[in-house]
């Protein structure tokens, strides 16, 4: 239940659809009379809009979070695994096209494969099924072991978890996959932006 409210919640608290929501109501006050306080809405709307698609702010915001979690100056001598959170693939191309096909957090996959190579014996455990909440998908370990075994991966390495739908699914699912063991060093991959809740969730 929980898993389909935050995706509702999520859907309304974007800003764009914060900004139909505003202009639907000043129209609607312009239609009952309120001429003015229409008007006011569908200024705000329209100022909000100039804000977050023109100015820098989405940056600014994003930037804090990136921040947090800055990637280790020294690398750990062992590394028994990487456990690498999905959200790379489109996974619409996936099942239309039966092909793989990356999306802007590319750098989630293509740094846990440099990871791979980096330590030959640690396990790679991509962790992402399906995220879509009110339509038919592919979990992403279609596409993420197709990505990695045709870049060499050998298959006994990799891992995958198509439970997950969220990021405290792949903290709870990757634990039981992974199993780690006391004074084991596990690596934890995802974009900037999203590593402080995946660091809460983990």
């Amino acid at each position: 239940m929980f898993f389909y409210l935050a995706k509702i919640g999520w859907f309304l608290l974007q800003p764009l659809v914060a900004v139909i929501a505003i202009a639907a109501l000043g129209w609607i006050a312009m239609r009952l009379g309120f001429g003015r306080l229409g008007g006011a809405m569908t200024l705000l709307a329209a100022v909000i809009l100039v804000l977050v698609s023109l100015s820098p702010l989405g940056l600014v915001m994003t930037a804090a979070l990136e921040n947090r979690f800055p990637r280790p100056e020294i690398m750990p001598r062992d590394v028994a695994g990487i456990v690498v959170l999905g959200g790379s693939f489109d996974t619409r191309v996936a099942r239309t096209r039966g092909v793989v096909e990356l999306n802007e957090a590319a750098d989630r996959v293509t740094t846990a494969l440099a990871l791979a190579r980096m330590y030959p014996d640690a396990t790679l455990l991509f962790s992402g099924g399906v995220a879509a909440a009110f339509s038919d998908d592919v979990p992403e370990t279609q596409s993420a072991e197709a990505f990695y075994l045709s870049m060499g991966l050998d298959p006994n390495r990799l891992k995958l978890d198509a439970r997950a739908r969220d990021t405290f699914e792949n903290a709870r699912y990757s634990l039981e996959l992974a199993d780690p063991k006391p004074g084991e060093t596990w690596l934890l991959v995802t974009s900037a932006y999203h590593m402080p809740r995946a660091v809460g969730c983990f």
